[in-house]
């Protein structure tokens, strides 16, 4: 009879305890913290990506704007001008300066795009033709 006391309360002890079932749910919520944290992560990376594509172009058309115009009327010094980033203001900067080497004169052209959490630079040189 002492056999099937023990038979019938192996048989109840079956399934999970409290003990493991907390466990089982602390590494669930450890994965789900990390996974957030991923996703989070990278589309943070994703939308900074964005915005320094798109100061980069900004830089791109200023350069190409320069470089389509006659090279006398380019004049040296630093010109500001507000550009909108998608939904983000940003501020580019635009500085000429003559250069001379070896009596061959050209200017160099700078670029730099700003906005709130980085910045573009460009550099590019223009010779007369």
């Amino acid at each position: 009879m002492r056999t099937d006391r023990m038979q019938h309360f192996k048989a109840e002890e079956s399934g999970f305890t409290i003990i493991e079932f907390l466990i089982a749910t602390v590494v669930l919520m450890i994965a789900l913290i990390a996974t957030s944290s991923f996703f989070y992560a990278n589309r943070r990376d994703l939308a900074y990506a964005n915005l320094e594509r798109l100061a980069t172009w900004k830089a791109i058309e200023k350069i190409e704007e320069l470089k389509s115009t006659n090279y006398d009327s380019i004049q040296p010094g630093t010109n500001e001008e507000t550009v909108l980033l998608s939904e983000a203001n940003a501020e580019r900067h635009t500085t000429v300066e003559e250069v001379q080497e070896n009596s061959v004169r050209f200017k160099k052209v700078t670029v730099e795009v700003d906005w709130d959490t980085g910045k573009v630079s460009l550099v590019t040189y223009i010779a007369q033709q």
